[in-house]
C-alpha cells in the first residue's frame, strides 16, 4: 500500500499591503504527500475565513483529485485531528483509501468507542518496536502472556 498524507499548510498571497495586514491575506493549503519520498501530490487552497468546514471542504476536493490520476485507491491516509470528520472518512473508505486519525477528547462519542476496543489484544507486527505516548500504555508481549 502507498502511504499518503493530508497536511494543512500556510502560505502568504503576494501583498503591498503593510505588514499587519499580511496576516488577514493568508492562503491555508490542504496537501496530499507521499510519506516515502516526500514528494507533494497535490494541494487545494482554502480561505480561513470558511472555518473547518473550508478545511473539510478542500480535503475532499483534494481526495477527488488524487482519486481521478489513481493515486488513493490502497492508500493509507494518516491526519491530525483538524481532518476527524466522519463525512471525510467516509468519502475516503468509498475511494477505497484506508484512513489513519489522530483523536483527542473533543470527539467524545468517538474516543469512548476507541477507548473500549480491546487494543491488549491485537498482535504486535512482526519486526515493530513498541512505543508508549503520554496517556498510553502497550499491550503486553507474547512472550509476557
Amino acid at each position: 500500500m502507498a502511504s499518503r498524507c493530508a497536511a494543512r499548510r500556510r502560505a502568504r498571497r503576494p501583498s503591498r499591503s503593510p505588514p499587519h495586514a499580511a496576516a488577514a491575506a493568508r492562503t491555508h493549503l490542504v496537501a496530499g504527500c507521499d510519506h516515502a519520498s516526500g514528494v507533494t501530490l497535490g494541494q487545494v487552497a482554502y480561505s480561513p475565513e470558511a472555518g473547518k468546514g473550508g478545511e473539510v471542504a478542500a480535503a475532499k476536493q483534494l481526495a477527488a483529485t488524487l482519486d481521478e490520476r489513481g493515486l488513493l485507491a490502497d492508500s493509507v491516509i494518516t491526519v491530525d485531528t483538524g481532518f476527524t470528520a466522519g463525512e471525510l472518512a467516509t468519502d475516503q473508505q468509498e475511494r477505497g483509501a484506508h484512513w489513519i486519525v489522530q483523536t483527542t477528547g473533543n470527539q467524545k462519542t468517538l474516543h469512548s468507542r476507541l477507548k473500549a476496543l480491546p487494543w491488549a489484544e491485537v498482535p504486535e507486527a512482526p519486526g515493530s518496536a513498541r512505543s508508549a505516548t503520554a496517556g498510553s500504555r502497550p499491550a503486553p508481549s507474547a512472550s509476557s502472556t
